[in-house]
């Protein structure tokens, strides 16, 4: 990183990494304001890494869900499949397991 873009990414105005990480890993922009989108966006800009972030999660994103539509025939099976992945992310609901 430059110093121009250290400059720059020191901004109040400007979010850092870590929020910048975090915004893009739960998918808040979806619903964020059109202040904080700009803010994210001037960010990825700026930092490569960053950027970087971003375009492995969309990518990851972008196959995980071919391969679901490809393993799940039916809806059936696709929300037997997200439940299990939800169960082993945060648990199962008390008494299921």
């Amino acid at each position: 990183m430059n110093v121009l873009s250290q400059k720059v990414l020191r901004g109040p105005w400007v979010l850092d990494c870590k929020e910048v990480s975090r915004i893009v890993a739960s998918d808040e922009l979806a619903t964020a304001s059109a202040v904080k989108r700009f803010r994210v966006r001037l960010h990825l800009l700026i930092c490569r890494g960053c950027k970087r972030y971003a375009d492995q999660l969309r990518i990851i994103g972008i196959v995980a869900r071919e391969r679901v539509q490809s393993l799940a025939g039916d809806g059936e099976t696709l929300m037997r499949l997200e439940n299990a992945i939800l169960d082993d992310a945060f648990g199962a609901a008390e008494g299921k397991r």
